[in-house]
């Protein structure tokens, strides 16, 4: 999962520098009208478009595999939690605060909230630390 990510976010900074690369072939286009700007434009709209596709795998299988376990955390969090209320004492169900009710709700919207913030959240986080980071290795890189 985190090599995924990882991965997914290190193509938007070199997504920018084949952005740029297309936008100084089409400015020089509009003042030369060579043959080999005609082709250097041909080969990186081709690298813009294989790196947008491959983006696009990349992030629908990072998601794929972040939800996949997401929902296996949940389940297996609902598993032992369910598990330890059935052991409970009779008398441990007279409390207000572990009503059936209460606790039917505990195992629906609280583990489900556990599941939103670990595997979406992780993901988000990762994703922008380290696209920022190669963002600004790429930029120190080309301005030097």
């Amino acid at each position: 999962m985190p090599l995924l990510a990882s991965i997914a976010s290190l193509t938007w900074p070199i997504l920018g520098l084949v952005i740029s690369k297309v936008q100084f072939i089409i400015i020089e286009m509009s003042y030369t009208h060579s043959p080999a700007s005609y082709h250097q434009r041909n080969v990186w709209f081709l690298a813009f478009l294989f790196i947008c596709l491959g983006i696009g795998i990349l992030i629908f299988l990072e998601k794929l595999i972040f939800g996949v376990s997401g929902e296996n955390l949940t389940g297996s969090v609902r598993k032992l939690l369910f598990r330890g209320i059935i052991y409970k004492q009779v008398c441990w169900f007279d409390d207000e605060l572990k009503a059936p009710g209460v606790l039917t709700t505990v195992l629906s919207e609280d583990v489900a909230s556990l599941n939103g913030m670990t595997t979406e959240t992780l993901a988000t986080v990762m994703e922008a630390f380290l696209g920022l980071a190669l963002g600004v290795l790429l930029s120190a890189y080309f301005c030097w």
